[in-house]
């Protein structure tokens, strides 16, 4: 019986002491994952003063590099584009609901015609047509 406690209290010790190595080597991940995080945002901030450096100097002129230059030209371009949609954008913003064009239209009268004495309703009148008037023999046969 003591074998089976010590037993217990090994695999006791052992899920505790995997448990720990486990949550340390997540506090390790993390903390890379940080110091990685933190390396990229300067990277980005780099970048982003690069840009506005070569951009700054195209838009003076003072751009010797052909490369760089079409690079700014070009975002100088997507620039004006972006405005443009940005108006587009507005302008749809901007509409009204065209109420009056899904209005329901003049109801149209669907009233029977009236008969009068010596005067047949067009129905009346088609069914003394010779071929409706088969037609109705052959229904009714």
């Amino acid at each position: 019986m003591s074998d089976f406690i010590e037993s217990a209290k090994n695999f006791l010790n052992t899920a505790v002491s995997r448990t720990g190595w486990e949550a340390q080597k997540q506090m390790r991940v993390r903390g890379k994952q940080g110091e990685i995080d933190k390396l990229l945002e300067q990277r980005q901030q780099l970048l982003n003063d690069l840009t506005v450096t070569a951009m700054n100097l195209y838009q003076q002129g003072a751009l010797t590099d052909s490369q760089l230059s079409r690079l700014c030209a070009s975002i100088i371009e997507l620039d004006h584009d972006v405005k443009r949609r940005e108006e587009q954008l507005d302008e749809v913003k901007r509409e009204l609901y065209p109420a009056d064009q899904y209005a329901p239209g003049q109801t149209t009268n669907y009233t029977p015609p009236l008969q009068t004495r010596g005067i047949q309703t067009p129905i009346h009148s088609l069914a003394r047509l010779p071929q409706l008037q088969v037609l109705r023999q052959t229904i009714s046969q």
